[in-house]
Parts: structure tokens; sequence; C-alpha cells
């Protein structure tokens, strides 16, 4: 805007015409790059928020019988319908998506390590050498779509 008629609305929607008139046409490149950032709106809304309904790490009676040390930990997360098991042994994970179903996880740590497996028929997968922060899991279904919680195994 060129103009010091900021209080005039008159002249800022004419300024405003002239300006998308002389912009031109949109490129093909302008409308591609529109598209894929309008398709990321609402991404997140997708998403079920998985929280912990389960971790054998909090639970007392496991922890009395358990050997000092041990790394063996087992997790539940809970997204409505669906449901998200984990076990820790050492370095390795395994883990099952109920209902079962073939799909993807993909296991994201805080510091940016990205790590994608198949969920088989029986929705069992199996993750080895897990990174020592925090991490998340992505799961992708055809009919489950959902991220748990942050958390350090």
């Amino acid at each position: 805007m060129t103009s010091r008629l900021w209080d005039d609305d008159e002249h800022l929607l004419e300024e405003l015409a002239e300006a998308l008139r002389s912009a031109g046409p949109v490129s093909e490149r302008m409308r591609a790059g529109s598209e894929a950032a309008y398709t990321w709106r609402r991404v997140d809304e997708e998403l079920a928020l998985a929280s912990i309904a389960y971790d054998s790490l909090l639970d007392t009676e496991l922890l009395v019988r358990s050997a000092a040390g041990e790394a063996h930990r087992i997790v539940l997360f809970e997204a409505g319908s669906v449901s998200v098991e984990v076990e820790r042994n050492g370095a390795s994970l395994v883990g099952q998506v109920v209902p079962p179903e073939r799909g993807e996880i993909l296991l994201e740590g805080a510091g940016g390590r990205a790590v994608r497996v198949p969920i088989d028929e029986l929705g069992c997968f199996c993750i080895d050498d897990l990174p020592p922060e925090l991490v998340r899991f992505r799961c992708e279904t055809p009919t489950a779509h959902l991220v748990t919680d942050w958390i350090r195994l």
C-alpha cells in the first residue's frame, strides 16, 4: 500500500483490488503448493490420540516380583476401540494392534529419528534398536489412524 489513507475503507478496497489484478495468473506450482498446504490443515484432527492405559513400570505388584535393573516393560495405549500394546525387552520391542489388521507403525523419536515397520495380519510388529529418548507411535491401518503419547521406554 502506497497511500497514507489507511482509515479510508473504500480507498483500501480499491488498492486491494488493484493489487489482485496486477498479480497475474496463478502458476501451476503456486496452485499445487496451496492445495498441498490445504490438505494438511486438519491432519491432527484425523488422528486419534492414544493415551497410556497401563504401564508395568507403575504396577507395584510387578515391581516387587521383578529383578532389579531388568529392562522389561509393557505399556498399553488406548484410543476408543483401538489399542496398541508394546513390550520392551532389552533394546527390542514387540507390539500388537487390537483389533488386528495389516498396516504400519511409525516410531518417532524426539530427536528426529523415525523407524517405519509393517503390522502383520495378526496386528503384530517388531522394532529393534530402540532409541534412548522420548518416543511415540503412529499407527496406520485401514480402520485406525492414531498417535500415542510421548514416552521414554
